[in-house]
């Protein structure tokens, strides 16, 4: 359920409510939401009787604006939103051995684990100066965080936020704590110039720190990488086309050395990151027919 309301023909606010729901994974490989990849029946009968779907209530709020001017500064495009997420019965594949004395030990069964709430604000600016200049510039913050610890004994929340980053008792201290793998500040920057056909972008975007365990113990530092573009509108007579154009691109324009993506498999102690690819330079040529 949305609705937009226009203020003054230049300004427009909206809101969003909706409901998502997840569908169980087929067939995943044992992945963390596959029911059909347990190890015994039993834990499949378990799954079928206790676990629910994990799903999400979505509110989102925001404001949009189009401004024009005369003079150097010709227009301004704007928006601004907040959200706020609700996502429940997140599920965990757990190993069964000591969990539920009905399925078979040393088997993995899906349990669900918790909450997890989000809240986040998102902002973007365009900034034209006449008709051969654009400026591009969007911050992102997100903070998305587990509500609960849980219990590798009972495969469920505890309801409580014990601290720290040890395992104790079976209770795995997550409560608090921001998934792995999310940075809370995002930025993106873009400035596009284009003339008689030419057009030239120098992107920028920057990447905050994110967790690299679900215990919060270790962490990947920010990146920023920045990248160009450098295109030319050839002349359809030339390529006997539509349209034809030809691009340059290059990819970590300073050589950046770091790691692109962190990949989080324990809760505390190690995890796998995979580094950022080189300068790459790609020549493209598209035709339109």
């Amino acid at each position: 359920m949305g609705a937009n309301y226009d203020l003054n023909g230049s300004e427009k606010v909206y809101f969003n409510i909706q409901k998502n729901l997840r569908q169980f994974q087929a067939y995943g490989a044992g992945g963390s939401a596959d029911p059909w990849s347990t190890g015994s029946q039993a834990a499949f009968d378990y799954i079928k009787s206790n676990v629910r779907p994990e799903t999400a209530w979505v509110y989102e709020v925001g404001l949009r604006s189009h401004r024009n001017f005369t003079g150097l500064l010709s227009s301004i495009d704007a928006q601004i939103n907040y959200y706020h997420v609700d996502f429940s019965n997140r599920l965990l594949a757990l190993s069964t051995s000591g969990t539920i004395n009905t399925i078979n030990p040393s088997t993995t069964a899906l349990f669900n684990v918790g909450n997890v709430t989000t809240d986040g604000v998102d902002a973007a600016v365009t900034l034209g100066f006449g008709q051969h200049v654009k400026l591009y510039n969007a911050l992102s913050y997100n903070s998305s965080k587990y509500s609960s610890d849980y219990s590798t004994v009972t495969g469920a929340a505890t309801g409580m936020q014990i601290g720290g980053y040890a395992t104790v008792a079976g209770v795995v201290p997550t409560g608090g704590k921001q998934i792995p793998g999310s940075p809370s500040w995002m930025n993106k920057t873009m400035l596009t110039v284009n003339y008689a056909g030419a057009e030239v972008q120098l992107i920028g975007d920057y990447i905050g720190r994110r967790y690299a365990t679900y215990t919060n113990d270790a962490s990947i530092p920010s990146l920023f990488l920045a990248s160009a573009r450098v295109a030319y509108q050839l002349p359809a007579q030339l390529v006997h086309a539509k349209k034809a154009e030809l691009s340059l691109n290059v990819t970590n324009l300073f050589d950046k050395k770091g790691w692109l993506q962190v990949s989080s498999f324990n809760n505390a102690g190690s995890f796998a990151a995979y580094p950022v690819a080189p300068r790459q330079f790609f020549v493209t040529l598209a035709v339109g027919l």
